[in-house]
This record gives structure tokens, sequence and C-alpha cells, in this order.
């Protein structure tokens, strides 16, 4: 048998390429053991990651759903209907003018001030798999530093974290900016706006709009803001400063003799600058007079107050007594009386 110091270079290569032959299957099998280890930590990481959304998902949806559903008794037992699921607290907010902000947020909702104005208000709960909305519908009397706030309706929204979302209001201030208005813009969240992810607007007895000023109103469920100026930029198509037969709009071509002073049949950027400011003037005035008549601004409650309830002309304000008589009505039979003998 041959020394192992007197083999050949060749015959120790050999030697040593048989060696790692050998040892190289030992090797792999304990490579794709842990590479197996590792795919299921991942997967199972995973499910687990999942899992844990999930339920905080269900358990946000769930009080979601309950609180919806306790706003909703609470509002229409502020209207007079009394509830057995209202929340005392939420009510006497919601009768004494105070709306519902704090209630909200102490159940662990955000407002989104991006998307709120005074009176439309956002408050949201995130799971990061959705997001789940209440929409406050107000209708804002009193004075700005003392405002009433009438809770009209109250609408449910969720999306998930791949849904589009409505655009945050470009002219939102707030709460308490100095949009009273609650701003435009297109984004504003919709009052009757159908839920994507579930659910439906709430609405009850009295309640199919959820807009007091419902006429005056854009489709976002906000007023708008009307510009003059812009206005005439949109009719203004060659940008020549002035409007002519082609460049007149429907209503515009009905009432020229209030935009065309001087009856040139063309309309300068100043006289349909003066006619606006003159509609919009007596606009304004209208709606005083008709505020006043309610109980307005110089009604006998105080500013924004209801003349008959004192609760803060709200939408569904009625007369102390429903039953008080009033004007004879003309058509009513007369009682026939007792003859005693």
């Amino acid at each position: 048998m041959n020394d192992p110091s007197e083999l050949s270079p060749l015959d120790s290569k050999q030697e040593s390429a048989e060696s790692k032959l050998d040892t190289a299957p030992e090797t792999s099998e304990s490579d794709v053991k842990s590479s197996h280890t590792k795919q299921r930590i991942i997967i199972y990481g995973v499910l687990l990651a999942f899992t844990i959304f999930a339920l905080n998902d269900y358990r946000l949806r769930t009080s979601w759903e309950q609180e919806s559903q306790v706003l909703f008794s609470t509002l229409t037992h502020s209207k007079g209907l009394p509830q057995k699921e209202s929340d005392p607290v939420a009510l006497k907010m919601m009768q004494q003018g105070q709306g519902v902000d704090s209630w909200l947020e102490d159940r662990g909702y955000s407002l989104d001030e991006s998307r709120s104005g005074f009176k439309i208000k956002v408050f949201f709960k995130s799971s990061g798999l959705r997001s789940y909305w209440l929409i406050v519908d107000y209708h804002a009397g009193g004075s700005r530093e003392n405002p009433f706030l009438t809770t009209l309706n109250v609408t449910q929204q969720s999306y998930y974290f791949w849904t589009p979302k409505p655009a945050p209001l470009e002219n939102s201030r707030g709460a308490g900016g100095a949009n009273n208005d609650g701003g435009g813009g297109e984004g504003a969240p919709s009052d009757n706006a159908t839920m994507q992810g579930g659910g439906t607007p709430i609405s009850g007895p009295g309640m199919s709009s959820g807009n007091r000023e419902g006429g005056q109103r854009g489709g976002n469920g906000q007023r708008r803001n009307f510009n003059p100026e812009d206005r005439f930029k949109e009719l203004d198509t060659n940008g020549d400063e002035m409007l002519t037969d082609e460049e007149f709009g429907d209503r515009l071509r009905d009432n020229l003799e209030r935009f065309d002073s001087n009856g040139d049949m063309e309309v300068t950027k100043q006289e349909f600058m003066d006619a606006m400011e003159a509609i919009l003037a007596a606009t304004r005035a209208s709606r005083a007079g008709n505020n006043g008549g309610e109980g307005g601004a110089g009604g006998p409650n105080g500013p924004g107050q209801s003349g008959g309830s004192g609760d803060g002309g709200g939408l569904f304000d009625v007369p102390d007594d429903p039953g008080e008589t009033g004007d004879e009505d003309p058509n009513r039979l007369p009682e026939s009386k007792a003859v005693t003998p």
C-alpha cells in the first residue's frame, strides 16, 4: 500500500474531489430545510398580519354600525319620536344645539378638516384596510361666537384603502374658520351618496333630503360659492371682455334686459358684474327677510332662535302648542249644539 506522502499531486486532487462529492448532499439537504423554514415563517407571518388586520377591521366596522344606529335613533328622538336606542348624552347635545362632534371624538373618531366645513363635518375611523366615515349635516343658527347647531342628517360612507375618496374641500377652513357656508368644492361628500363598501345614508321620518336649503345647495350637499367674475370668464369664450348673442347662456338670454343696460345686445364685463351684484343683493335681502320672519336675527328668542319652541330655528321646529286655534276655517261645518228640553 502506498504511503500518503508518496501520492502524486494528481492522486491527492482526486481524493479531495471525492471527499467534496461525499459531503455535497448533506450540505444541500440542510440548505433546503433552512429555505423551507424561512418560507413557512414568511407565509405564517403574512397570514397572521392579515388576520390581525381583518379582526381589527371587523371590530371597527361593528362599532361604526352600532354608533351609526345610535346616532340615527337619537336624531329621530330629538325630532319628537322617542327611541329606545337613543343615547341620552347625544340627545341632550342635539337639543341644546351643541352638535355631536365631541360625542364622536369620545368614541375614537377624528375630524377630517380637509373635507369638513362649518355645516358639513366628516368624522372617520381607519383600520388600515378600510376607513369608516360618519358625515354630519348641520343647520347653523345663532352667532359665530355662540352658534346653535341643529343636527339635520348623518350619513355613512366607507372606503377601502385602494378606493378613490372624495377630494378635499379647497376652500374649507374647518369648523371655526371664516367659511360659514362650509366651503364649496366638487369633492364635498354628498349627503345622500351611495356608500362604497357597504351601508347606506342614514335617514328617517322627515329627513328625506337632509338639507334645509337644498334648493340653494349644489349636488355635493353644500352651498355653492358663486363668483360672478368666474362665471363671466366661462361665458366669454373668446376672451374679449364682451358677451355677444352667441355667448349668451339660456338664463342670460331670458333675462337679457337685466344685464344689457344700454340695450345694444352686448353685455360688457362691467354690466354683467353690476347686474349680478344687484341680483345677489336682492337675494340676500330676501333671505334676511325670511330669516326675520322665522325668528332669525330679530326673532323673539334671540339670534337664530325659533319664535316658537326656542330650540334654535331647526328644520323640525313646531309651535309650542300645535293644537292652538288659529283663523276660523270658512269651510268648517258649524258645531251642533245640544238642545236642552
